[in-house]
């Protein structure tokens, strides 16, 4: 990456859009804006200094989810393929050996730490225990939420390549629960809360 950057100034940080507050893109600027963005901002400045490059590039790109199974800019084989040079979003860090495609991809150390929790409207709850294999949970398909969820519950898991459309079944009553990152879950309340307020929580609570 280093030699890279001193022969082309140009540092390629791949970056989700929807994932709000971690990383996303203002609908009305248009710009890239989160915790990712500045991280790459401040990133940047540091090569520069550290390595002495003048004037780096800092070139943002959309990537797509590596669960859609996208061949250009996939989330982590964008870094293995180096069509990116470092990746920044809501990642889950796998346990070792838990996806053997990732074997080539490091993990920095974590920058936030949050729990998967259940977006759920309030009327499901009692639904929760009632019989769980018939509890119809959505995740986004080849995530470790997935796989987290598979081996610790025995909810009836819905699977999604996007969350808008999971979102939407959700409102649609044709799953009874979204499962994510509890930060990413956070974003997507507060904007139900806008349209349908209390008609959602998150579970577990703390």
């Amino acid at each position: 990456m280093i030699k890279d950057l001193k022969t082309n100034k140009i540092l390629r940080f791949g970056i989700r859009l929807e994932t709000y507050p971690v990383s996303y893109k203002d609908e009305i600027s248009n710009e890239y804006k989160g915790f990712c963005t500045v991280f790459a901002q401040e990133l940047k400045k540091s090569l520069e200094t550290e390595f002495d490059i003048r004037k780096i590039e800092l070139t943002q790109i959309s990537i797509k989810n590596f669960s859609q199974g996208q061949d250009k800019n996939p989330r982590y084989q964008g870094v293995e393929n180096k069509e990116v040079h470092i990746e920044c979003g809501a990642n889950t860090i796998p346990f070792e050996g838990e996806f053997t495609s990732l074997d080539k991809v490091e993990f920095s150390s974590p920058f936030l730490e949050t729990k998967i929790k259940l977006l759920i409207p309030k009327k499901n709850i009692g639904k929760l225990t009632q019989k769980p294999s018939e509890f119809k949970v959505g995740v986004i398909e080849a995530t470790t939420t997935k796989k987290r969820l598979t081996s610790a519950f025995q909810y009836k898991l819905i699977t999604y390549k996007d969350k808008r459309k999971a979102i939407e079944d959700l409102k649609e009553n044709k799953i009874n629960a979204y499962a994510s990152d509890s930060i990413l879950l956070r974003g997507i309340l507060n904007e139900l809360e806008k349209q349908e307020n209390g008609k959602y929580i998150l579970l577990p609570e703390k």
